[in-house]
């Protein structure tokens, strides 16, 4: 039974390379799907990350369907942790998976800490999405400049005591490519505080509407 402000998640596998992957999906009738791709467990992370189930709570709220997941040697997923590489072939199976789901290709892909790795490397593989957003990418251990050359609509939310962020480095990017960046007052890397604010965010930039605004 799920009470009044209450959202459920279905367990969901994908298979992804003869291996299959834990997941959680969120049905919704809105246009385009979400896929949340979570930090590397080597960072302390998994699809129940506190940012990953936000993000999932606030766009079923608004109506979009959503799927997170395990990359495989995290938690239920089978196989053994993997490089980038094979985080982006996990992340290129669950985005047909959530297409699958909804019966459409209309996809918004977020990533958050390395899943913001990820989320690139996928867009720029090829895969045709609505749109990308990057949440509290660490700035050292990737090179983030390929978001200017996408050529669908990005976002960038990062905290504003966030010491793996280089706001300005962001900042200059986002001015250059016409990406809108957000910084949450007060939060830090983990998003202890303003972490509703990161969702709302996300699911505004969903909506086409200025993220910056439903933080307000």
């Amino acid at each position: 039974m799920v009470l009044r402000g209450q959202f459920l998640e279905r367990p969901t596998v994908i298979a992804s390379a003869g291996l299959y992957l834990d997941a959680l999906s969120h049905r919704g009738e809105k246009r385009p799907g979400l896929l949340i791709l979570a930090p590397h467990p080597s960072r302390g992370g998994s699809m129940d990350s506190p940012v990953c189930a936000e993000l999932a709570f606030s766009a079923s709220q608004r109506g979009y369907p959503t799927l997170r997941f395990n990359y495989r040697g995290v938690g239920a997923s089978q196989g053994a942790l993997s490089d980038r590489a094979g985080c982006v072939e996990d992340a290129r199976a669950a985005l047909g998976l959530l297409r699958e789901n909804v019966g459409h290709e209309e996809s918004v892909v977020v990533g958050y800490d390395f899943g913001a790795e990820v989320a690139l490397e996928l867009a720029l593989s090829g895969e045709a999405l609505e749109g990308v957003a990057v949440i509290a990418p660490v700035t050292s251990a990737y090179d983030f400049s390929p978001l200017a050359s996408l050529k669908v609509p990005g976002l960038v939310v990062v905290g504003h005591k966030d010491p793996l962020s280089d706001r300005r480095a962001l900042a200059q990017l986002c001015q250059g490519s016409g990406d809108e960046l957000v910084v949450i007052p007060g939060a830090d890397h983990v998003f202890s505080v303003g972490l509703t604010s990161v969702g709302r965010a996300v699911a505004a930039f969903l909506a086409g509407e200025r993220a910056g605004e439903a933080i307000g």
